[in-house]
């Protein structure tokens, strides 16, 4: 009667280990990069929900932008984001780069792209 082996090797199974490590890794190495963002996108939502419809100017959206960045103590600056006219208003973007050390001259680099309409 022949048995037939199943499973993993105990090499397979260290390897397999590693590999998740790894990724586990990058992971917590990305949650400040995506926390990040997601504190610019609220910060962005919440100046489009304060000035929307209010005739909001450049120069106060910029300020508007500039309190809160303060607030949440951010490492981006009032000065990233940019604002162009459009016929209905001005729209708010922002482009941003994080990056997170990984493992020696590793970075992993996530780029965020977000805009929002303000309407006069």
């Amino acid at each position: 009667m022949h048995r037939r082996q199943q499973g993993i090797t105990f090499i397979g199974f260290l390897l397999l280990a590693g590999l998740i490590g790894l990724l586990a890794y990058g992971v917590l190495r990305l949650v400040p990069v995506y926390t990040e963002y997601m504190t610019l996108s609220s910060v962005m939502n919440s100046v489009k929900t304060e000035l929307d419809g209010q005739g909001a100017t450049p120069p106060t959206i910029r300020r508007a932008i500039e309190n809160r960045l303060i607030v949440e103590n951010v490492s981006v600056s009032a000065r990233d984001f940019r604002i162009t006219q459009t016929g209905s208003g001005y729209t708010v973007s922002l482009e941003h780069e994080g990056r997170a050390p990984y493992i020696a001259n590793i970075e992993l680099v996530v780029v965020f792209d977000r805009q929002v309409e303000i309407r006069r």
